[in-house]
């Protein structure tokens, strides 16, 4: 997923654009049939699932800064999804735990903080199994965006929206959620929909006792 910033100086018009860019499949994803064609009611499309990895937790490691302020923005970012002031992902079998381990420990999600910045804000790079599930993902955060330097407030926001497409969900088709395809028209929390499209995504491991992965049952979810 590669968000993208442009801002228009003496407008005052900020628009964080997002556009969801998949790379690194083996394979064809282990994901729902192709959506059908838009309509008007709002809804979340849905990737993916994790691979069997998700049973012990999701580690994600931060590298790039050892500022105090980012890393707790990211952190915050990350743990939105399990403990955020918003909706949260929530299991009927199991929950979704997702931990910080150090960088030299090999973690499942790899958060890199770019100090530069040109017009790309974020990026999120999926890596698959033989099987087409999830098995790592790269994210890439940029400090700054066409000269203008991202606040805590923002990465967050941005880590919050990214993380989002490393959990398997894509972008709603409307404004107003974490996963909206833009960050200036989206939630600055999580939305019931867009908990509802990762346990969507991850419904194998949420929301049964199986031990074996499967694809996601809905290509969507209604919002």
């Amino acid at each position: 997923m590669v968000a993208t910033v442009r801002r228009r100086v003496g407008a005052g018009l900020v628009g964080l654009i997002l556009a969801l860019g998949v790379l690194g499949w083996t394979g064809a994803p282990a994901g729902a049939k192709r959506p059908p064609p838009p309509s008007s009611a709002p809804d979340i499309a849905v990737c993916c699932a994790w691979d069997t990895k998700i049973a012990d937790g999701i580690t994600y490691s931060i590298v790039g800064t050892t500022d105090t302020s980012l890393l707790n923005a990211i952190d915050r970012g990350v743990q939105a999804w399990v403990s955020g002031q918003g909706s949260v992902v929530v299991g009927q079998s199991r929950s979704l735990q997702l931990t910080r381990v150090d960088p030299n420990q090999g973690a499942e999600v790899t958060i890199s903080f770019k100090p530069s910045g040109g017009n790309v804000q974020g990026s999120t790079r999926r890596s698959a199994d033989g099987a087409g599930f999830i098995d790592s993902v790269s994210i890439r955060i940029s400090a700054k965006a066409f000269g203008a330097s991202n606040t805590p407030a923002e990465v967050q926001q941005i880590t919050t929206h990214e993380f989002g497409h490393a959990l398997g969900a894509d972008h709603a088709n409307a404004p107003g959620f974490m996963m909206s395809p833009t960050l200036t028209g989206g939630s600055t929390t999580i939305t019931a929909c867009d908990a509802r499209a990762v346990e969507t995504a991850e419904n194998w491991y949420l929301n049964t006792s199986s031990s074996t992965p499967a694809a996601p049952l809905q290509s969507s979810v209604a919002c």
